[in-house]
């Protein structure tokens, strides 16, 4: 701020000089003390009003500054200094037509004012103005080309408009000026940072760290500490991260980005309990701060702890009636009470909120679908490695005609462990190794390969990337496979991939996108997959004998009610088991303290080791019943289940995610063992258990299907894609939307096919 020098004549010159004085030397309280004293003898001296409303300023009396300013400016209505400095505190006060009146003031009375121009561009950067900010940073720089904090902030108005190599330029230009400007090198380092320049944003991160604490805030440095951890994050360096969080939370133990950010990496460890703790402490201390309220309950669910879900859905549900996001898209799938169309809100205000930026700049891609023989598909793969979903797809790509489509991939997410033989990057026409990437270079490699349509199989779930189709890199995007439920915003997709059952037309209202049907079942399968020959139960950890039922889901999917359902089948069925795969080893715990307080002992729940696919594909066969999650069924899972002769007893509901095994049951031709509530899925259970008579013709059955039904036959299902594909680009070339429902098609015998 500047200081004013109009003085009125009752005061001593010694007594101002003695106020300014006091004033420098940070002893507010005293100068206040003064002020008022000076003041009280002669009310209309501008210069200890001045000094007394910046005394009050730095004692955080806001309003009494701006109080205490326009009392001065009006006895000195000509004065260019009071004007720019009430400017400055109305603008702190979110008081944005009066500060931009007062700067606009000062800029008539000194009309080469720098510093005016400077903070009314400021000002129209907060009301989102940004052409009229850009011309006022212009003006003060034509004044002085050299006005370092002109420079700084024109620098930021282009990274908030995405014009990042003209930002960079603006931020070297002060820090060539002012080497030790730590704002301009902060901002650099974040701007390196969101760039994927590591080891460049590293070395800025470092260096303000080292600064002076004379030469820095104190909460700028503590902010380079949790961005040089999120960097550490972001390149696998979980260690130093976090060292740094904990460094954070030594210094402001309830600061709530620090909390989250330790939380999240906990969660990605493995370490549950631990980011159940900093999740808890988030919601604790900073109660209002809706997303930790869901990834609380998910640590929760993820550790069977049941005892408080009550209560977080009750504050769940009441953020979401507010219009909080508590809940991710992925997180909202395990809620039963949610229906179809709250999932879809929670959704389109997840991506409008998380991609605005984003989604308000024009696409990558704006050229029309023209008609062409040849197509070429993109289909963007995460985590190539060990992941469900790509294990049923393999075998659609092995298949598709190369003839008629050209088929692009491109890894991205974590890179593969040394050593890791890939099958995936094999089966495509061009292979594109895009790992740790961020989602625009991905996005601008898919235009340099004109892609036609792209395939996005991750969604809204882990380690997944939405951003890169947010920045509509093809004509067509097609949402399939990874995510069941709307992406929520028409830009993030044009179709989604369904059939009749998950995705039933009078389903259109809760998605975003043109609903693209497949004619059974969406899901692939691979039917070049082989079972090994039957393991012995002992080789498997399981008694030597006793009914198996099964359920290897997450246990995310699991809720109270399920398990009361479990416990009442090992109850009715003498020496049943129930095989479950391993989980943390505090959830394992939990669960069993949850079925001995059903009235279970819990030696009849066994826990199945992690075992590579194929390994898994074969214990699965040693199973009588798989019983399935709701409201999020099993996916893979479950097709996995049905390919080792595994019958599976599901409850459909509403919402895509409850409803995806039941379309699997369907293009097996076992409607019966979809069921509609918690009591019918126990009593379906139930009967299966009890009589083998009926158990084994299905199993059989199950055999037979491998061979026979459309589920099973991989080629079968890549010839109706590629006429959905068809089908899709046709709609396009003709400008028209809507659902795309494809007719039932006849085996296909392809000798090409192995």
């Amino acid at each position: 701020m500047e200081s004013s020098d109009d003085a009125g004549g009752l005061i001593q010159q010694e007594e101002v000089g003695h106020l300014k004085q006091l004033f420098q030397q940070g002893r507010y309280a005293e100068a206040i003390a003064l002020g008022d004293r000076l003041i009280s003898r002669d009310p209309v001296h501008v210069q200890v009003l001045s000094l007394l409303a910046l005394a009050n300023h730095a004692v955080g009396k806001l309003d009494v500054t701006i109080e205490l300013l326009q009392q001065a400016v009006s006895l000195a209505p000509a004065n260019h200094k009071l004007y720019l400095n009430l400017g400055s505190f109305q603008l702190q006060a979110k008081q944005l037509e009066q500060a931009e009146s007062a700067f606009r003031r000062a800029i008539a009375l000194k009309p080469d004012y720098v510093e005016a121009y400077n903070n009314l561009g400021n000002l129209l950067m907060a009301k989102e103005a940004w052409g009229e900010a850009k011309r006022s940073f212009f003006q003060a720089l034509r004044i002085d080309p050299d006005a370092i904090e002109a420079l700084f902030n024109l620098a930021e108005l282009m990274i908030k408009q995405l014009q990042l190599e003209k930002a960079e330029k603006l931020l070297a230009r002060v820090l060539h000026l002012r080497k030790n400007h730590p704002q301009a090198l902060n901002s650099l380092a974040l701007l390196w940072l969101q760039q994927g320049r590591y080891d460049a944003a590293e070395g800025a991160f470092q260096q303000l760290l080292k600064m002076p604490a004379e030469s820095i805030h104190p909460r700028l440095k503590y902010e380079a500490l949790g961005n040089l951890a999120i960097l550490h994050l972001k390149c696998n360096q979980q260690e130093q991260a976090e060292k740094l969080f904990k460094m954070q939370l030594k210094q402001e133990p309830t600061a709530l980005g620090p909390l989250m950010n330790a939380g999240t990496l906990m969660q990605l460890q493995g370490r549950l309990p631990e980011a159940r703790m900093l999740f808890q402490s988030v919601c604790q201390h900073h109660p209002d701060h809706a997303p930790a309220w869901g990834l609380l309950n998910r640590m929760h669910r993820e550790l069977c702890h049941w005892s408080t879900l009550e209560e977080e859905t009750q504050r769940i549900e009441k953020l979401l009636d507010q219009g909080e996001e508590p809940l991710s898209p992925f997180e909202a799938l395990a809620f039963p009470q949610l229906t179809p169309l709250q999932l879809k809100q929670i959704n389109t205000r997840y991506a409008t909120h998380r991609f605005a930026t984003l989604l308000a700049k024009p696409p990558l891609v704006t050229r029309r679908p023209a008609p062409k023989s040849r197509l070429r598909i993109g289909y963007l793969c995460k985590k190539v490695f060990n992941h469900a979903g790509l294990y049923l797809l393999a075998g659609v790509l092995a298949a598709h005609d190369r003839e008629a489509f050209e088929i692009y991939g491109y890894g991205y997410g974590p890179k593969p462990p040394e050593g890791v033989t890939l099958e995936l990057p094999q089966l495509f026409s061009q292979w594109r190794s895009l790992y740790t990437q961020r989602a625009e270079p991905i996005a601008r490699q898919v235009v340099a390969d004109e892609i036609d349509i792209l395939v996005d199989i991750g969604g809204y779930t882990a380690n997944n990337q939405p951003g890169i189709i947010a920045h509509k890199p093809a004509p067509i995007i097609i949402s399939w496979l990874g995510f069941p439920g709307t992406l929520g915003h028409p830009r993030m997709a044009d179709y989604m991939i369904g059939d009749a059952t998950v995705t039933p037309l009078e389903h259109a209202p809760f998605y975003g996108e043109n609903l693209a049907l497949m004619p059974h079942c969406y899901q692939p399968t691979d039917n070049r997959r082989q079972l090994g020959s039957m393991p012995t139960r002992q080789e498997q950890g399981l008694p030597a004998e006793g009914f198996i039922f099964c359920c290897f889901n997450q246990y995310y999917k699991l809720t109270p009610e399920l398990l009361d359902g479990w416990c009442q089948l090992l109850l009715q069925v003498p020496g049943s088991l129930l095989w479950l795969l391993e989980g943390h080893p505090a959830a394992m715990e939990n669960l069993n303290g949850e079925v001995a307080r059903r009235g279970v002992d819990a030696k009849r729940i066994i826990f199945a080791p992690f075992r590579p696919h194929l390994e898994h594909l074969t214990r699965l066969q040693l199973v009588d019943v798989m019983l399935d999650s709701y409201p999020i069924n099993g996916h893979t899972t479950a097709s996995d289940a049905l390919w080792a002769g595994v019958p599976v007893v599901t409850r459909m509901g509403e919402t895509m995610a409850s409803r995806v095994a039941a379309s699997l049951l369907r293009a097996v031709a076992l409607d019966e063992l979809i069921c509609h509530d918690m009591e019918s899925y126990v009593q379906t259970a139930l009967a299966l258990a009890s009589d083998a008579q009926r158990l084994l013709p299905m199993r059989n059955h199950l055999i037979r299907q491998r061979k026979d039904s459309p589920l099973f036959d991989t080629v079968r299902y890549a010839r109706d894609l590629e006429r959905l594909y068809r089908a899709i680009w046709q709609q396009h070339i003709n400008a028209g939307s809507g659902p795309i429902v494809l007719q039932q098609s006849r085996r296909i015998e392809d000798p090409s096919y192995e």
